[in-house]
């Protein structure tokens, strides 16, 4: 994952150009999430943040029922996750 330096509150140059992807798990189901809260924390992360910096596009990948899942969910979802490391690398 390549760093971002920040000088007086703006991003160097050489992030220009560059993709994001936030992993992120929450044991609520995605749905009771954004209505509850409009999913703050993803705009937050994609806004503030990640767009700042210069990266765009932003995607994210989110898993839920974390707490009720089973143990084949979580290994396919290791799987996928590292399928996604593979593509951006």
């Amino acid at each position: 994952m390549r760093r971002v330096l920040v000088i007086d509150g703006h991003p160097d140059a050489g992030s220009q150009g560059r993709s994001a992807r936030v992993i992120y798990p929450q044991n609520s189901p995605q749905l009771v999430a954004f209505l509850a809260r409009e999913d703050l924390f993803w705009r937050n992360m994609r806004r503030a943040f990640l767009r700042h910096c210069g990266f765009r596009p932003v995607r994210r990948t989110l898993i839920a029922h974390m707490r009720s899942a089973t143990q084949e969910q979580r290994e396919r979802w290791l799987r996928e996750v590292r399928c996604l490391g593979f593509e951006g690398a």
